[in-house]
Formats: structure tokens, C-alpha cells, sequence
């Protein structure tokens, strides 16, 4: 198995993660908050590459694969 680089092991040992969007037109804020877990399926894998192709033409080789796929299980939710 190979060894993930430094940013997702930041995220894997401090899980704990709040994300947040503003949107123009409403003038409004979104905060969600929840706990990001690194997600296995390769059903997810092959969706999410088939979604975005240019992370096909990023890793075209599988030994150059190595993208972490994280989900996201929401805690709350907030607008303001």
C-alpha cells in the first residue's frame, strides 16, 4: 500500500472539517460541518474519474494512481 502524501495524512489523523460557500445572489454563508472519511469503493473511484475526465489524463497509468477520495459525514448544517 502506498504511503499518502503529507496533506491527506493531515486530513485522515485531524478528520474534523467544516466547509463553507458564499453565494452572491442570496448573500447568504453555508457552513457544514462534519467528519471527512477517506472513501475505498472502486465503484466511486471509476464514477468520479468517468465525472471528471482530466483526472483520467492526470493519472494514466494505474501504478500512478494515487487519489484520495474523501465523504463527507455531515454533522450540521447552517445558513446565514
Amino acid at each position: 500500500m502506498q504511503k499518502a502524501p503529507l496533506t491527506n495524512s493531515v486530513l485522515i489523523n485531524n478528520s474534523e472539517i467544516e466547509m463553507a460557500s458564499y453565494n452572491i445572489a442570496t448573500r447568504k454563508w453555508i457552513r457544514v460541518k462534519g467528519t471527512a472519511v477517506v472513501e475505498s469503493s472502486d465503484l466511486i473511484r471509476t464514477e468520479i474519474i468517468s465525472i471528471y475526465p482530466v483526472l483520467k489524463q492526470k493519472y494514466t497509468e494505474e501504478e500512478e494512481i494515487y487519489m484520495v477520495i474523501f465523504k463527507v459525514m455531515i454533522k450540521d448544517i447552517s445558513l446565514n
